[in-house]
C-alpha cells in the first residue's frame, strides 16, 4: 500500500505539472472561440504520432505555411534525433502565430482526445497482462484527464456542432464516477465499482465522437 500511495503522488505531481503548463497557454474566451478543424485534428494526430508516415502526415496538417525552423524540428523528429516534446512548444507558438489563442485551444482539445484514448488503451493492455501496478497508474491518469473536460465545455460556443457538445458533457458526467482513491482504499460500494468500470470504459466511445464530429 506505500508503494501505491507513493505511487499516487508521483502522478499527481506530475500531471499536475502538465495541467499547470498547458492552461497557462489557454487565454480563449467562450465568446472568442471557434473550433478549427484542422488544428484539432494536428493535435489529434501529433499526441499518438510516432512512425515517420505519422509525423510526416501531422507536418502536412498544419495550416498556412510553416517556417523552416519548425520544419527542421519535424525532421529531426521523424528521424528520431529530438523526441515529441522538443517539437511542441515551437508547434504551439506557430498555432498562436497563425490563429491565436483559439488555435492553441483547438489543437489541445484535439491532443487531450488523443492522450485520453491512447491512455485507456495502455490501461486495458495492462490488465490483459496483468500488470497491475501500470494499471493503478493509467487509471490515475484517465481520472485526470476525464476530469479536464471541463476546460473544453467552458470555452465551448453555443452553437457548437450537437455531437460535440453531447460527448463532452456525457465525458464529465462519467468523469463523476471516477475516483480512483475510494477505489484502491477499498470503500467503494459495489454499485459504485460497476458504476466506475462502466464510466471508466465509456470514454473512447465519447472521445471518438466527438473528434469524429469535428474532423470528418
Amino acid at each position: 500500500m506505500k508503494k501505491i500511495s507513493k505511487l499516487m503522488v508521483v502522478v499527481v505531481v506530475l500531471t499536475g505539472v502538465f495541467y499547470i503548463g498547458v492552461v497557462g497557454l489557454a487565454q480563449t474566451s467562450s465568446a472568442s472561440f471557434t473550433i478549427q478543424p484542422a488544428w484539432v485534428a494536428v493535435g489529434f494526430s501529433f499526441y499518438e504520432a510516432s512512425t515517420q508516415k505519422d509525423i510526416a502526415q501531422v507536418y502536412a496538417w498544419l495550416p498556412g505555411t510553416p517556417p523552416y525552423s519548425l520544419k527542421n524540428l519535424f525532421d529531426q523528429w521523424k528521424v528520431g534525433v529530438i523526441t515529441r516534446q522538443k517539437v511542441r512548444p515551437a508547434l504551439l507558438a506557430y498555432a498562436k502565430a497563425t490563429g491565436g489563442y483559439n488555435a492553441i485551444e483547438n489543437f489541445r482539445l484535439g491532443e487531450w482526445g488523443s492522450h485520453l484514448l491512447v491512455t485507456e488503451k495502455w490501461f486495458q493492455n495492462a490488465i490483459k497482462n496483468k500488470d497491475s501496478q501500470k494499471a493503478m497508474f493509467y487509471m490515475i491518469d484517465i481520472e485526470f484527464l476525464a476530469r479536464q473536460v471541463q476546460e473544453f465545455i467552458d470555452i465551448l460556443p453555443a452553437n457548437a456542432p450537437k455531437d460535440v457538445i453531447d460527448g463532452l458533457n456525457k465525458i464529465a458526467l462519467a468523469s463523476a464516477k471516477i475516483d480512483v482513491a475510494k477505489i484502491m482504499n477499498g470503500t467503494a460500494s459495489d454499485d459504485e465499482k460497476h458504476e466506475f468500470s462502466a464510466a471508466l470504459l465509456s470514454l473512447p466511445k465519447y472521445v471518438q465522437q466527438i473528434i469524429l464530429a469535428i474532423i470528418q
